[in-house]
């Protein structure tokens, strides 16, 4: 993961870099000075920062900036950096009718190539979290994402897309393969992983043989802003073509039965409002397959951690219930 506090810019190059976005995105010439920069404290995997911006005539703003110069470890194909992500809302998110953080725009510095994105900035107390009086919130996540995947049901070929990473069954396997590899020491602990893994083309079926729409990648609470009438996904670099169903699966991951089913039900509403699928259950069980070998393949101290054994048993239980194992 990177963490590079030299890719985040000095304050003369900063002010610049902003009144050249911000005269782009309102459609005139404004000077930007800056007045303050606060540290985000949930700062992932690159830099980022809360700005206070003067704008000409007064007026100030406080808005998010992160920084990042690409991914030293890419995660076999699933991150793709800021610069990708900046794409996604400028070729993917812009002028669809949901609700979305403003984006202000991008740019790119003149040594290193670092691209610093500019994002309408929320309280970290609309950051969507697990907590049990949030069900509704939760359906109302599942919705939006419905809704994002029926727009781009079917559309993902057209030029302005062509971009977008897309899985199809190496990218699947591959994360099988990488789970096998890193987990070694644990087969004689779980010896159903193997004959799993040997099974990668049936069990990732269900995910190719739908059309392919959009998906955020990592839909997970974290990664969404919620406020009492609207939710906001943010950090669009894991965005690639393939099975919605993946989104849904992160989405749900860890609730209860009880307010799964009210988002998978909310989910299944907006996007197919004449009926799902015939081979919809079979895909989210896919889905959920997937999502696992994801983690577990990621790096090797989180295939043999503490954690790891939750992903296992989530494996073997969509595993069983695909009829692999």
């Amino acid at each position: 993961m990177i963490q590079v506090r030299s890719i985040v810019p000095e304050t003369q190059s900063l002010a610049a870099a902003l009144a050249v976005v911000f005269s782009a995105h309102e459609g005139e010439s404004r000077p930007v000075a800056i007045l303050q920069r606060e540290d985000n404290v949930f700062t992932s995997t690159f830099p980022s920062e809360i700005v206070t911006i003067a704008l000409e005539g007064g007026a100030t703003r406080r808005i998010f900036c992160k920084y990042g110069a690409g991914h030293e470890d890419p995660v076999y194909g699933h991150k793709s950096g800021v610069a990708y992500e900046a794409k996604v809302y400028e070729s993917v998110l812009a002028g669809l009718d949901l609700s979305l953080p403003e984006y202000f725009g991008s740019f790119t510095a003149a040594q290193g190539g670092a691209t610093w994105l500019f994002l309408e900035l929320f309280s970290e107390q609309d950051r969507m979290r697990m907590q049990p009086d949030l069900p509704g919130t939760l359906a109302m996540a599942a919705e939006w994402i419905g809704r994002f995947h029926a727009h781009f049901e079917g559309r993902t070929q057209t030029e302005p897309l062509r971009f977008l990473n897309r899985y199809d069954l190496t990218y699947y396997e591959g994360w099988m393969r990488r789970t096998l590899e890193l987990s070694i020491p644990l087969h004689a602990r779980f010896p159903w992983l193997a004959a799993l893994c040997s099974r990668g083309e049936e069990a990732f079926a269900p995910l190719l043989d739908g059309v392919p729409t959009i998906l955020h990648g990592e839909l997970y609470p974290c990664n969404i802003l919620a406020r009492p009438t609207a939710i906001y996904p943010v950090d669009w670099e894991s965005a690639a073509v393939g099975a919605g169903e993946i989104d849904l699966a992160s989405l749900i991951e860890c609730w209860s039965p009880e307010i799964q089913a009210r988002a998978i039900a909310a989910y299944r509403q907006v996007r197919w409002p004449n009926g799902a699928p015939p081979d919809f259950a079979r895909r989210i069980e896919a889905a959920r397959l997937y999502m696992q070998f994801r983690w577990l393949g990621d790096r090797q101290e989180w295939t043999l951690g503490r954690g790891s054994i939750g992903r296992l048993r989530q494996l073997y239980r969509a595993g069983r219930r695909l009829r692999l194992i």
